[in-house]
């Protein structure tokens, strides 16, 4: 079936509004980037500031050169080690394929974007997955947040691409997904537990100190 202009420009608009916030969520992560990354400090500024210090030493004369010390060079900054925090999902679509429609679609959507990647204690500590190593490392709790911004942005594209169609064979028909999105997952009350679902950071802390006791200990590779 043909769509009318009107259908057109509604889809173009909205894949302008999923881009848009694909765009805002790609710069706070270069944002964090930035704040994560010390400043660098050259060797050849250490080592120029050294050696104009030697030749004004060399200068001076015996006498003052012995009352004054040249100051040892300040040591390199420590490097800040970043680990990746990436979603399983990119499309809205494959997330819902593999979410649970209802009530409990909330928790459901942390795990199905994060797949056991973050876990926390109750005493506010938090660790990531880093996958180079296969060991749990401590993050900051601002990483954490920023984190679940990313997964705010995300729900709202979820929401934006249901409200887009009315029937489930609408859906399919744009989709496909025909044996992933079964008619009772389509129903009133279940695609209503998300369109209307508002993500708390509560809720999410939750889930990681839920992820922290089934994983068991850190020292445990994976």
């Amino acid at each position: 079936m043909s769509k009318s202009r009107n259908q057109r420009f509604a889809e173009c608009f909205g894949e302008l509004a999923r881009a848009c916030k694909k765009l805002r969520a790609l710069a706070l992560e270069m944002e964090e980037t930035s704040e994560n990354t010390p400043p660098a400090t050259t060797a050849a500024t250490t080592t120029a500031t050294t050696a104009a210090n030697g030749m004004n030493a060399s200068v001076r004369s015996k006498r003052y050169a012995k009352k004054k010390k040249i100051p040892p060079p300040p040591p390199p900054l420590p490097t800040v080690r970043t680990y990746a925090i990436t979603f399983v999902h990119e499309l809205p679509v494959d997330m819902l394929c593999e979410c649970t429609w209802g009530s409990e679609y909330e928790t459901s959507f942390y795990q199905c974007m994060l797949h056991l990647q973050l876990r926390a204690d109750r005493f506010g500590n938090q660790w990531v997955f880093d996958k180079r190593t296969h060991r749990w490392c401590t993050v900051p709790r601002e990483r954490i947040g920023e984190v679940f911004k990313k997964l705010e942005l995300f729900h709202e594209d979820v929401v934006e691409v249901l409200n887009q169609f009315k029937t489930l064979k609408e859906f399919t028909g744009y989709w496909g997904r025909e044996d992933k999105i079964r008619p009772g997952m389509w129903s009133y009350k279940r695609r209503k537990c998300i369109l209307t679902a508002k993500l708390t950071l509560k809720t999410f802390t939750k889930f990681l100190i839920s992820t922290h006791k089934k994983l068991g200990s850190l020292r445990k590779k994976h």
